[in-house]
């Protein structure tokens, strides 16, 4: 099995479910919506996945709203590995978090903060 899946089917795990996270889910899903992309939640500080689906499909805010459904799934039970991480927890948890995640990662990833992590010491 290669080690780099194809840059056009590379999946996109986005770890932090708040709302920078969701914007970059939906933004994702609605320019490509077959790509593989899901959220990551840790569990700690985070709603249960039932409880973040009872919120109902990320839905755009144009005139013609569209929804879309993006996977959710935690950390513990990651199904396919992470070709790209988009890290949009807050910056004092992303250090913590992205640690749990790289046991899953392939080793041609890219990591993305898009939290202002790189202040953290």
């Amino acid at each position: 099995m290669p080690t780099t899946a194809p840059l056009t089917r590379r999946s996109i795990h986005i770890l932090g479910a708040g709302s920078i996270g969701q914007v970059f889910g939906l933004s994702i899903r609605s320019a490509i919506p077959s790509h593989p992309v899901s959220f990551l939640l840790r569990g700690r500080g985070e709603p249960s996945i039932q409880e973040f689906w009872k919120r109902g499909p990320l839905s755009t805010a144009n005139e013609t709203p569209t929804r879309f459904h993006v996977p959710v799934e935690y950390i513990e039970n990651i199904q396919n590995p992470i070709d790209t991480l988009i890290v949009t927890t807050k910056s004092y948890q992303a250090k913590d978090a992205v640690l749990k995640v790289l046991e899953h990662s392939r080793p041609s990833r890219v990591v993305l903060l898009c939290n202002g992590a790189l202040s953290v010491r």
